[in-house]
């Protein structure tokens, strides 16, 4: 989209709390990918959240800021102020989590999250590690490739597109190290939108099982606004992923 191309548009009109903002441009594209991050919120800061991101589409950056000062100045504050966001709640689990029960500990972008199943280390190391098979599988991932590879060392390409991405496909290049079966550990190499990522995977034997555990840490360049909305996001993808991936051990 660039410069003078016509975009079509929508009328909207929201009453921001006793203020009118009427005939604000929408583009018409979907954002039901959205409605997980303003369920929780009044519906003024939610149709004011759903035009930023519409703005945000269109890579209207000057129109984005305007309106996010404009929302912030009215009476009542639309949309808090990016200090205002409360922290993500401090989850904090077991240290050995009982059987097919995620547990989940951290908070503001730094987490640890285990599940024990009742698998061999082998059989859980073959699925974690078979990176292109988890595209479309996992909540988050829509594509994955091995770039490369030479002995433990490998670069793999993966897309998110997920709630805690607002919609938008994300591309990062990772670089992986593996220590068969019982670690996984990788840093981004880049990334659009990502300051950090990196985790580790470790797989410990036990007692009827193993423990499979990642530890993250991610830092998104995204306005401030919506910091708490991405965290929460990202912790719900977290506990899914967990689910999902030891439903996939149990299959093999």
């Amino acid at each position: 989209m660039g410069p003078g191309d016509v975009i079509p548009v929508e009328e909207t009109e929201i009453k921001a709390q006793g203020a009118v903002l009427a005939h604000l441009p929408a583009a018409q594209q979907p954002v039901d990918l959205l409605a997980a991050t303003v369920a929780h919120l009044q519906p003024p800061a939610a149709a004011a959240l759903v035009l930023v991101f519409r703005l945000l589409q269109r890579r209207n950056l000057p129109g984005t800021l305007a309106l996010v000062a404009t929302l912030q100045a009215l009476p009542g504050a639309v949309l808090p102020a990016a200090a205002a966001v409360p922290p993500a709640p401090v989850r904090l689990a077991a240290a050995s989590p009982a059987p097919g029960r995620v547990n989940l500990q951290g908070k503001q972008g730094r987490y640890t999250a285990s599940v024990q199943v009742p698998v061999s280390a082998q059989k859980a190391w073959n699925v974690l590690t078979n990176y292109e098979s988890m595209a479309g599988v996992m909540p988050d991932i829509q594509q994955a490739k091995v770039v490369s590879r030479s002995g433990r060392s490998l670069e793999l390409a993966q897309i998110y597109q997920a709630p805690y991405t607002f919609g938008q496909r994300i591309k990062a290049l990772l670089r992986v190290q593996e220590t068969a079966p019982s670690q996984m550990s990788y840093e981004l190499i880049s990334g659009d939108r990502i300051k950090k990522l990196q985790g580790t995977w470790t797989i410990t034997p036990v007692k009827g099982g193993v423990i499979v555990k990642h530890q993250i840490e991610v830092v998104p360049e995204i306005p401030g606004f919506l910091i708490g909305s991405y965290y929460d996001l990202t912790e719900a993808n977290l506990r899914q992923s967990m689910q999902i991936l030891a439903k996939l051990m149990l299959k093999g």
